[in-house]
């Protein structure tokens, strides 16, 4: 047996092939409507509910890692934590319609709703220097009781932007609490020594994938392991971004 092969990953292809197949058939009945209003919406986001999102780059915020930030504010994040990707890009922050948005995607499977930040995405890809596309892994039993990874569509939407690979470089091996759902003072060290990397990265640049970040914990993880195993540079992506009094 190839000692490359990672059930995990090809676990995450096949399903989330097959959610895709079945969601575009069923657009052909059941024109999309946004998911906030309830109006027809392409990739059921209308523009309206999509100007009332928090969208980081319009607001001050930490250039390194993304937490929204009052002005002329030190990045308490970057001040306290040891963070090891070399920045983290954010499109919106994790509250009110962004929160709801976020949710829908993560929780309920909506990852259509992604092609919405499309035009977001397309200028993250100008902006950065990478050579392939890193997703953070699901834990196994998770992902097949869940049948989808949003942190893999996502990875999936970068690489028909940019047509840069996606490498299934990461496995989670411990199954940890969402970190959603868990205090504060513990998602810090919930993450440790729950990634492998299974693939070779030595000399990539990556750009490391995930849904929301709330602490940056799990991707500062990631981004160590994926170190340890010679990558070159690690730039991690979050669609949503924990804001700072959560």
């Amino acid at each position: 047996m190839n000692s490359n092969f990672s059930f995990s990953s090809f676990s995450e292809k096949s399903l989330s092939f097959i959610k895709s197949l079945f969601q575009s058939f069923s657009y052909l009945f059941f024109p999309p409507s946004c998911i906030v209003c309830g109006e027809i919406a392409e990739h059921s986001l209308c523009a309206v509910c999509k100007s009332k999102i928090d969208f980081i780059q319009s607001l001050p915020h930490c250039k390194r890692c993304s937490l929204i930030l009052h002005e002329n504010v030190e990045c308490p994040d970057c001040a306290n934590f040891e963070l090891n990707f070399s920045r983290l890009v954010s499109l919106f922050s994790y509250s009110d319609y962004g929160e709801f948005v976020l949710r829908k995607i993560k929780f309920e499977g909506k990852l259509f709703v992604l092609e919405a930040f499309t035009y977001e995405i397309q200028e993250v890809v100008s902006s950065i220097d990478f050579d392939i596309i890193v997703p953070v892994p699901s834990y196994i039993s998770r992902f097949v009781k869940r049948g989808y990874n949003p942190a893999l569509s996502m990875a999936s939407l970068f690489s028909k932007i940019s047509s840069k690979p996606v490498v299934f470089a990461l496995e989670k091996i411990k199954n940890t609490p969402s970190q959603l759902d868990i205090p504060k003072e513990e998602r810090l060290s919930n993450p440790r020594g729950a990634f492998s990397v299974v693939r070779n990265v030595e000399g990539k640049k990556i750009l490391l994938v995930d849904d929301v970040a709330t602490t940056c914990s799990t991707l500062s993880e990631c981004s160590k392991v994926l170190r340890e195993k010679g990558a070159d540079d690690v730039i991690a992506f979050a669609l949503a971004r924990t804001p700072l009094l959560r």
